[in-house]
């Protein structure tokens, strides 16, 4: 603390900026890694759309078909 008080304004500037830049970094570098992920999921799941319709459409007809059993 005590070597904070003694350096000179121009250091202090410099520090406090740089990091402020690595802050920034830091924080965007991570927005950036999300929504890379949330762009590699969408992709995933429209490929697995028409398969999912087609699961859902199979279960649709399982329970129809179940139903007046259950009754």
């Amino acid at each position: 603390m005590l070597l904070f008080w003694t350096a000179s304004p121009a250091l202090i500037y410099y520090s406090v900026v740089n990091q402020k830049k690595e802050d920034y970094a830091r924080r965007y570098s991570g927005v950036i890694r999300d929504l890379e992920r949330r762009v590699q999921q969408q992709q995933q799941q429209q490929q697995q759309q028409p398969q999912l319709a087609t699961q859902q459409q199979q279960q649709l007809t399982q329970q129809q078909q179940q139903q007046p059993q259950q009754l």
